[in-house]
């Protein structure tokens, strides 16, 4: 069982779809969610490769394709929050932490 599937599994108690991989996890059988690194436990799978879809190609070519925000951008702007500021709070002074080694 290689490649991605789609699977049905239970997600706080309600019924959810999504792309798993089947993989060994210690002497057993399971699958985790490649994008969460989360496991699932399927109800139902079916391969991607054996469901009537246009190839992946098909999807990612074109002006459309070039516009979609990305789900993690590596070149996204990184904004820093101070939480203290936020909660009005004054921050925890910094300690030093000496290691014996």
């Amino acid at each position: 069982m290689t490649g991605p599937f789609l699977v049905l599994h239970k997600v706080r108690g309600e019924p959810e779809f999504d792309i798993a991989i089947p993989l060994q996890i210690g002497d057993e059988d399971g699958w985790i969610i490649p994008t969460s690194g989360h496991r699932c436990y399927p109800a139902k799978a079916w391969r991607l490769s054996e469901l009537n879809i246009p190839p992946f190609e098909a999807y990612t070519t074109g002006q459309n394709w070039d516009i979609l925000p990305d789900h993690y951008s590596v070149n996204a702007d990184v904004t820093t929050v101070d939480l203290s500021t936020i909660l009005g709070i004054e921050p925890p002074k910094q300690i030093t932490i000496r290691r014996r080694i």
